[in-house]
């Protein structure tokens, strides 16, 4: 992990490792040419992706569950516009529908 002091040494290994990927020369080239060690390389390269790994755990995910309280009816919205509207409390339609448009053969269970 990088500490408060490592911020300014961060910085400027990111910027070496972008310079790196499009420099085309191998990391032992690459450390010469800027004038330090590949251990340094490899060590800061470590440091920065587990505070990248780091990062990406605590962001919230994208997708929250959901909870649909009562609805009155379904819309389904198909490609060039058109869209459905079905009541909600219609399981049978539902189920018939979907299968349709799946392509698969779906009949209304019984009541």
């Amino acid at each position: 992990m990088v500490r408060g002091g490592d911020v300014a040494k961060a910085r400027l290994w990111r910027e070496r490792f972008l310079r790196f990927e499009d420099g085309g020369v191998t990391i032992a080239e690459f450390c010469v040419a800027e004038g330090t060690s590949t251990a340094s390389f490899y060590a800061w390269r470590r440091k920065l992706a587990m505070r990248h790994q780091t990062s990406r755990k605590k962001k919230p995910s994208a997708f929250e569950p959901l909870t649909i309280a009562a609805a009155a009816m379904v819309v389904i919205r198909l490609p060039g516009g058109a869209s459905i509207e079905v009541p909600a409390n219609s399981e049978n339609a539902l189920r018939v529908i979907v299968g349709q448009l799946a392509g698969t053969d779906v009949e209304a269970a019984p009541c």
